[in-house]
């Protein structure tokens, strides 16, 4: 009788806890996958929608698309060269693939291991044809591939040009350390040396923004080098794999997934008495604050800082 009154209660207690997921993940847990571990025709899924989303109207003239990437545009200095590059990159991701499941409920979208591709990026499959295409060699128009030709509406309408730092092919570039830096050492022994030695949030942050997912946006240049990168239909799958790597060093310490974290290292570092255990920082200059409640700018949803910790919390992780 005991065990079939605890096999009963375990029981009832998977289903009340499966049915709680259900409420907050309807779909359970979705996969985003690398561009090369996918099925095609789910590439193919998300081709679609972005196509469609970019179709149709939106505000000032422009595409629902152009909306989506103006947001990048219109508030680049707020979350950039601060600890808000980590958690808006998250939410307007969010935002973006809830825009094109809109169109297409299974589409999730792709991300881009640029960090394989590194010592000869231009040859990279994202810019094969069935990707997101090449360049015009003589003047850096995006030309090729389902979404060649692709315009945007601002400033003011425009064609999609990319610029390679070193003509028809991309430099590898070195990583710079704000800690350690090895620069003589392969490109993956830095990544894990950006791993192994950013043990606060602002360090980790800093050595990526600042390197690798800097140096891929220079690196391809034209519009991605720009606040307009985000009308570039590559800068999606670029930084997705950016919050993937943000992902991977929080599940390195459970720590990691708390508000505290938060604690930048910045000399306006304070504690908050609200919330014990956490600090508070200031943004740059503009005397800021962040803590769980704050809101990430820009955005059409409001997405706190404590909500967007843990991604399987919000319904997704990455393969």
């Amino acid at each position: 009788m005991k065990n079939s009154a605890y096999l009963l209660l375990l029981v009832t207690l998977f289903f009340s806890a499966a049915e709680a997921f259900a409420q907050n993940c309807p779909r359970g847990v979705v996969y985003r996958r690398e561009i090369r571990n996918q099925p095609l025709s789910d590439w193919n899924r998300f081709v679609d929608a972005v196509k469609k989303l970019h179709s149709m109207p939106g505000k000032d003239g422009g595409s629902r698309y152009d909306e989506m990437a103006k947001i990048h545009t219109d508030y680049f200095d707020q979350v950039h060269g601060n600890a808000m590059y980590f958690p808006f990159n998250r939410a307007y991701l969010l935002e973006f693939e809830r825009e094109l499941q809109k169109i297409d409920p299974a589409v999730v979208l792709p991300y881009w291991n640029w960090s394989v591709d590194i010592q000869a990026l231009e040859r990279s499959p994202i810019f094969y044809p069935e990707y997101m295409g090449g360049n015009d060699e003589l003047d850096g128009l995006l030309v090729m591939g389902r979404l060649g030709k692709w315009m945007v509406s601002h400033p003011e309408p425009h064609r999609i040009r990319r610029k390679f730092n070193n003509g028809t092919k991309i430099s590898g570039f070195n990583i710079f350390f704000q800690i350690g830096p090895d620069v003589s050492a392969p490109y993956l022994n830095e990544m894990g040396e950006i791993f192994r030695t950013s043990v606060s949030y602002d360090a980790f942050r800093r050595n990526i923004e600042f390197g690798p997912a800097g140096g891929v946006h220079e690196s391809i240049g034209g519009v991605m080098s720009m606040k307009l990168a985000a009308y570039d239909p590559i800068f999606w799958l670029h930084i997705a794999y950016v919050d993937s790597l943000w992902n991977s060093w929080q599940r390195r310490s459970p720590n990691r997934l708390k508000v505290g974290f938060f604690n930048g290292g910045y000399s306006g570092a304070q504690t908050d008495p609200n919330v014990p255990g956490t600090r508070i920082i200031y943004l740059n200059g503009d005397h800021r604050k962040m803590d769980p409640n704050t809101l990430v700018p820009g955005l059409k949803y409001p997405h706190k800082l404590g909500e967007l910790l843990d991604i399987k919390n919000l319904c997704y992780d990455y393969k």
